[in-house]
């Protein structure tokens, strides 16, 4: 019996922390069609690999390289030679599109695919850099690239900012594994509220911590804040709860991978991400779903994209921390609502964001676009 070639495809990530994009790379690695894809994992390691435990246990065909360190140059090569031997790659992340794309241009592979997840959105670089990023993205990857995938709307914009074809571009959502997940009733009266995420500027944590600050002045019964995620700022955002006497009841638990104790710990959550165009597709959003957490939104241009067709969601200005305390204050006090939020949210993300629609999305795009796809 002839034993059918499978569609060898690597999909590059750079570093692998615990983060919404990790657990869907993860997820979409693990999930598209084993008898017909052989799927590797390509992690370009800088300094993030907290998620490590996380890939192992959802995929367990992965490679680690290290292009950035500068006595390791003959990763680059390390990265060629994987690329030789891979049918198509998929990249997630604009400096692992820009690396990819120069390695694809320059050896001319064919099946070369880039995906838009924030990067160019929330402009990962400074100064020179981002000059150079951009000019290599527009005049390099968006010429060469066999195709690049948005998971919104707006990120399907900065694509063509950057010189992307629109013909090259497919726009495929953020997926989430759904599960029959029951939400134990909070019996108490005593409310925790909970961030989970980035600790950047971007995220506008902030804006949650000094809502909470004027909350605890006014409901007691909202007792605590809990704030899940690391980054650049963290240390910034203790001091500020330090200096508003709140140390006691605002909790930094750092990054988590154990989802269901950490939703399951709170009442509320807040995504408090900023209105100037720094946000693609907060993972987190389809999390508090699965989970059953009524969440506060953002008023943003790409959360109401996603949440398009709902009524029951709670909008903030992202700018104004006494309409956040106000928002949660009303929510808490109307239990009916908070039920009446949930139930939508779960319908809609089943019927919009299902892992399995998502896949079975990627699967149509790759098997359209990848040229000698095999079957």
């Amino acid at each position: 019996m002839k034993i059918k070639k499978k569609n060898n495809i690597g999909i590059i990530v750079r570093d692998f922390n615990i983060g919404g994009i990790q657990r869907f790379v993860s997820h979409l690695a693990s999930n598209l069609n084993n008898e017909i894809y052989n799927i590797f994992i390509v992690i370009l390691v800088k300094k993030e690999m907290n998620g490590l435990n996380m890939l192992k246990s959802i995929h367990k065909k992965y490679i680690i390289i290290n292009p950035y360190n500068k006595n390791n140059i003959l990763s680059f090569f390390w990265l060629k030679n994987i690329l030789n031997k891979m049918d198509s790659s998929i990249s997630f992340g604009l400096r692992s599109d820009l690396m990819v794309g120069i390695l694809s241009k320059i050896f001319k592979y064919n099946n070369y695919f880039v995906t838009e997840r924030g990067g160019r959105i929330n402009r990962v670089a400074k100064g020179p850099l981002r000059i150079i990023m951009f000019l290599l993205d527009k005049y390099i990857v968006s010429k060469i690239c066999t195709g690049a995938i948005s998971n919104s709307e707006l990120g399907k914009d900065f694509l063509i900012k950057n010189g992307f074809n629109v013909s090259k571009i497919k726009v495929i959502p953020n997926g989430i594994k759904i599960s029959n997940y029951e939400r134990k009733i909070n019996i108490n009266k005593n409310y925790t509220i909970g961030y989970i995420g980035r600790l950047e500027e971007f995220k506008n944590v902030e804006v949650l911590i000094k809502a909470f600050n004027i909350i605890r002045k006014q409901n007691n019964s909202i007792q605590k804040l809990v704030i899940a995620g690391d980054g650049t700022i963290k240390y910034k955002l203790k001091n500020i709860t330090k200096g508003i006497g709140l140390k006691n009841k605002i909790e930094f638990i750092g990054f988590t991978n154990d989802l269901k104790n950490y939703y399951e710990s709170i009442d509320i959550g807040v995504i408090p991400s900023k209105s100037d165009g720094t946000e693609s597709f907060p993972n987190v959003l389809l999390e508090h779903w699965k989970y059953k957490v009524p969440v506060l939104l953002s008023d943003i241009k790409t959360i109401r994209t996603i949440t398009n067709g709902m009524n029951k969601a709670i909008y903030f200005n992202p700018d104004d921390h006494n309409d956040l305390a106000k928002k949660i204050i009303n929510l808490v006090s109307n239990k009916k609502q908070m039920s009446l939020m949930v139930k939508e949210a779960n319908i809609y993300l089943k019927n919009n964001f299902d892992l399995n629609i998502v896949i079975n999305q990627y699967h149509d795009y790759l098997k359209n676009n990848i040229k000698g796809f095999r079957i």
